[in-house]
């Protein structure tokens, strides 16, 4: 079966790709902007710990979970649960679903910023300040519309060419080139007048935003986890339905978040500095002004250099959304080939097609009510149903699962007493805790 499905060229592709499912906009955008919304240095007080003790034992339950079934997430959890559990992979199924049609929306309007900001190197092209730009952009939901579907297509081109070929070989290259991308970046930003105040709101310790709304932040933070992570979405699951027997799971899981973590912390300090050196304490941090408004007013602001490192960035925002859509776009076309009863049962390629004419629909709604400033528009809509409910939904069943239905696959994550018994506990109490909590934060 596994021959049949495929595997990971290397341990190193596997990572590469594993870790490029998890890092994408959620790095370079959502964590930034709540960051900044949420106190700073507050809000990482709270994701660092739900990183650690929720995202590493989820990760570490979803490439089980799909490597025992060599399944995607509705196959896997109909293979070893028994009873209304068996349902649960459709919750993954339906967020990734969500998630990759906003997603390419957000890639879309990533691809039509660095064709702008690439004519405006070479002294053409639309000209004016970030607002400028992004009524430009937003006054234009046919524009977006295209861009959008042009995301989607090479998302299923990379799927169509297999986990080896496409995604593997895609994040071999991606992974490496935006750590350096994103380090040219921020040592760019730091060198601002003004960035030292992004960093002291970053990492100054400063508990009176928890004091004031707990619960606000640990809802951002919570859902921020799930987001920058991929926990509930199903990714992982079906990534890890292409391991072999011999990857050590639990190593995984850990490099996984702690590259996550770093690349997220690395993009708070391009975006964070940046914004307080272009507006001091005043300046948008929130929604989509951060990324198309905020960010391009200080390339705007770099002389003759600036729309070349607006390019440079917002390739680097297209390709981190890129190694996480092909992702999804693998789950669903994998549920396309093994678990809707597609006739004929199609091969990788026409999965992949299929996957892509299913999402199209919905790329095309989201597109077609763009990107509002102060966060309106459809985004709030798809934060809450997703990383707000879905995603943590998802999770709750899969930690159940695994710390109370089958326990037993705690041992795909190799020998040891000692850490078999921590990943139980953790599925059965840590991780739940997480996920309710992060519920509870975003219903009140």
């Amino acid at each position: 079966m596994q021959d049949r499905r495929g595997t990971w060229g290397s341990r190193f592709g596997f990572l590469a790709a594993a870790i490029g499912s998890s890092v994408g906009l959620g790095n370079l955008w959502a964590f930034p902007y709540r960051m900044g919304e949420n106190g700073g240095f507050a809000f990482l007080a709270v994701y660092l710990p739900l990183a650690a003790a929720v995202g590493v034992p989820l990760i570490a339950a979803e490439l089980a979970l799909g490597r025992r079934a060599r399944r995607g997430p509705v196959g896997a959890f109909r293979a070893v649960f028994r009873g209304p559990l068996r349902q649960a992979g459709w919750l993954s199924a339906l967020c990734a679903y969500l998630f990759t049609a906003f997603y390419c929306v957000l890639g879309g309007w990533c691809l039509q910023y660095l064709v702008w900001n690439l004519a405006a190197a070479f002294g053409f092209g639309p000209t004016g300040d970030g607002a400028a730009l992004f009524a430009l952009a937003s006054g234009s939901p046919a524009r977006c519309a295209g861009y959008a579907l042009a995301y989607l297509a090479l998302s299923v081109l990379v799927v169509r060419a297999g986990v080896a070929r496409g995604a593997e070989r895609l994040s071999r290259i991606a992974m490496p080139l935006l750590t350096v991308l994103l380090a040219l970046l921020a040592a760019r930003c730091l060198a601002l007048p003004g960035a030292a105040a992004g960093v002291r709101y970053m990492f100054r310790p400063d508990f009176r935003p928890l004091q004031t709304d707990f619960l606000g932040v640990l809802a951002a933070a919570g859902g921020q986890a799930f987001f920058s992570l991929s926990l509930g979405l199903g990714s992982l699951i079906a990534y890890g339905s292409y391991l072999p027997e011999t990857e050590d799971l639990a190593k995984s899981a850990a490099v996984v978040a702690a590259a996550d973590t770093a690349f997220a912390l690395l993009a708070g300090l391009v975006v964070i500095p940046a914004a307080f050196a272009l507006g001091g304490a005043e300046a948008a941090l929130a929604g989509p002004e951060l990324l198309f408004v905020t960010l391009q007013d200080v390339f705007a602001r770099m002389g003759s250099a600036g729309p070349w490192l607006g390019a440079l960035f917002y390739l680097l925002a297209a390709l981190a959304a890129l190694t996480s859509s092909v992702a999804l776009v693998q789950l669903l076309a994998d549920l396309a080939r093994e678990d809707m009863g597609t006739p004929g049962r199609p091969d990788r390629g026409a999965a992949a097609g299929l996957a892509g004419l299913a999402l199209a629909p919905a790329a095309l709604w989201v597109a077609l009510h763009p990107l509002e400033a102060g966060g309106g528009g459809l985004l709030p809509l798809f934060t809450r149903l997703t990383e707000g409910g879905l995603m943590p939904l998802a999770a709750l069943a899969l930690a159940f699962g695994l710390g109370y239905a089958r326990p037993a696959l705690a041992g795909e994550l190799g020998p040891g007493r000692l850490r078999r018994r921590a990943f139980v506990f953790c599925c059965r109490v840590l991780a739940p805790a997480g996920a309710a909590l992060v519920l509870l934060g975003n219903l009140t």
